[in-house]
C-alpha cells in the first residue's frame, strides 16, 4: 500500500485523473465532462482524439501511439501497469507493483524509466517495456538519460540521505540490462559537483564537474568544452533537443540559461517564450523545441523568435493577435485564441481550429511530428494533431 502512496503522490500533480475504460477512437461532439467545443465558426471538423485509459495518470508515448496508465485494483483484484495503442487494445502489462514511481517515456517510445521502490534518494532505475517486461538496470533513478544509439543509458549516482546526498560520480550500463560501470568519478570535495547533462550527438556523456562543463567518451577520454564565465556555476539539465542535437542547461536563482551543441557552451542570447517557473529551472515537458533543435525565444519588445543553437542565427514568428503560446512540436504551434485551441504552421502563420476550448485545469505536453497531448482535469485526455 505504501508504493501506491507514494505512486499517486509523486504522479497526482502534473497528470490527469482516472480515466473509464474503452478505447481510443476519433472524439464525437465532446460529452459534458470534456473541454468545451471551440466557439471559432472555422472549426468544423474535430482536429482531436479523445484519449481513454484503462487506468488513472495516463502518460502518451513521444510518438503518439501508446498510453501507459495505472490500473488501481478493487477489493479483491491485484492493480497492475498497463499499455494500450490508440485502439485501445493491451499490449504490455505489468503486476509488479515495485516498479512505482516516477515513470517517464524514453525518447524512442519504446518503454518507459521507472523508479523501483522510494528512499530517501533516487531509487534503482528499471525500464519497463511495452510489452511488460521489466530491466532492472542497476542504476539508480537520478537523472538518467539513453544514449544516441539507444544502447546506453547513464545516470547519476546518488549517495547518503536526504540534505546530505552526495554525487561525484557517473554511471553507465546497457539498456537491455547489463553489468554497469562508473565512467566519472569526480575528485571536487563539495556534496554535489557532478550532474549529468546529456549526450553528445557522437554519443559522449555530458556532464558538469564542479565549475567545468567536460564531455567523456565510453573510452574514459575527458575533454573540456569551452564556456562563457556565467557557467561555472551549478548546471543541470533543463531539456534535449527533439535530434539530440543540443542540450538545454540552467542554473537556478537566479536563472539563467546555456545551450550545448558542437563542443561549446553558449549563453541564450533572448529569453524563454515558455512560461518560466523563477527561481527554479525549466523542466524537460516545459522547454519548448521548434523542429529538430531550434528554441523559441522573445525578444525585448515580446516577438517570438526562433533560435538555432548549432548556428546562433535567429528568426521572426508570427503568431495571430491575441493568440497565447502553448506549445511546439516540428513545424507547429499549439495556440490558444480567446479559450479555443488553434494549431498554426510555425512556417506560414497559417492557423486551424482544432475544435476544443482551453481551461484553466488543462496543461500541454508536445509529442512527435506537430502533435501534442492535452491532459485535462477530467477523466481524460485530448491527442491534437
Amino acid at each position: 500500500m505504501r508504493c501506491l502512496v507514494v505512486l499517486a503522490i509523486v504522479l497526482a500533480a502534473c497528470a490527469p485523473g482516472a480515466a473509464s475504460a474503452g478505447s481510443v477512437a476519433p472524439s464525437a461532439a465532446p460529452s459534458a465532462a470534456s473541454p468545451s467545443p471551440s466557439r471559432s465558426p472555422a472549426a468544423a471538423a474535430h482536429a482531436y482524439r479523445e484519449v481513454a485509459a484503462l487506468g488513472d495518470f495516463q502518460l502518451l508515448a513521444p510518438d503518439g501511439q501508446t498510453v501507459w496508465s495505472f490500473v488501481q485494483g478493487g477489493k479483491g483484484t491485484t492493480s497492475y501497469f498497463a499499455f494500450q495503442r490508440l485502439d485501445g487494445s493491451v499490449v504490455g502489462r505489468l503486476d509488479n507493483l515495485t516498479a512505482m514511481g516516477r515513470p517517464e517515456w524514453l525518447p524512442d517510445s519504446s518503454a518507459m524509466f521507472v523508479e523501483l521502490a522510494a528512499g530517501q534518494r533516487a531509487g534503482p532505475l528499471g525500464v519497463l517495456q511495452t510489452d511488460g517486461r521489466l530491466i532492472e538496470t542497476l542504476l539508480d533513478d537520478a537523472n538518467p538519460a539513453l544514449s544516441p544509439d539507444g544502447r546506453w543509458i547513464a545516470a547519476e549516482r546518488q549517495e547518503g540521505c536526504c540534505a546530505d546526498i552526495r554525487i561525484h560520480e557517473i554511471r553507465i550500463a546497457p539498456r537491455e540490462g547489463g553489468p554497469l560501470r562508473t565512467l566519472v568519478t569526480s575528485t571536487d570535495p563539495t556534496i554535489q559537483p557532478v550532474a549529468l547533462l546529456g549526450w553528445s550527438p557522437d554519443g559522449e556523456v555530458v556532464y558538469r564537474d564542479g565549475p567545468h562543463v567536460r564531455s567523456v567518451t565510453l573510452g574514459g577520454r575527458i575533454t573540456e568544452l569551452p564556456a562563457p564565465a556565467g557557467a561555472a556555476r551549478p548546471l543541470s539539465r533543463s531539456g534535449t533537443a527533439p535530434d539530440g542535437q543540443v542540450i538545454l542547461a540552467c542554473a537556478a536563482d537566479p536563472l539563467a540559461f546555456w545551450t550545448i551543441a558542437g563542443g561549446r557552451v553558449v549563453d541564450l542570447p533572448l529569453q524563454p517564450a515558455w512560461p518560466l517557473r523563477l527561481p527554479w529551472c525549466s523542466t524537460r515537458e516545459e522547454v519548448m523545441w521548434l523542429g529538430g533543435h531550434e528554441l523559441l525565444l522573445r525578444d525585448d519588445a515580446g516577438q517570438l523568435r526562433a533560435y538555432d543553437p548549432t548556428t546562433g542565427a535567429t528568426r521572426a514568428i508570427a503568431l495571430s493577435p491575441g493568440a497565447a503560446l502553448l506549445g511546439a512540436s516540428g513545424d507547429a504551434l499549439l495556440l490558444s485564441i480567446d479559450g479555443d485551441l488553434h494549431v498554426a504552421s510555425a512556417a506560414t502563420g497559417a492557423a486551424h481550429a482544432v475544435g476544443l476550448g482551453y481551461g484553466k485545469d488543462f496543461s500541454v505536453r508536445s509529442l512527435d511530428g506537430g502533435r501534442f497531448f492535452v491532459r485535462t482535469g477530467g477523466k481524460s485526455g485530448y491527442l491534437v494533431e
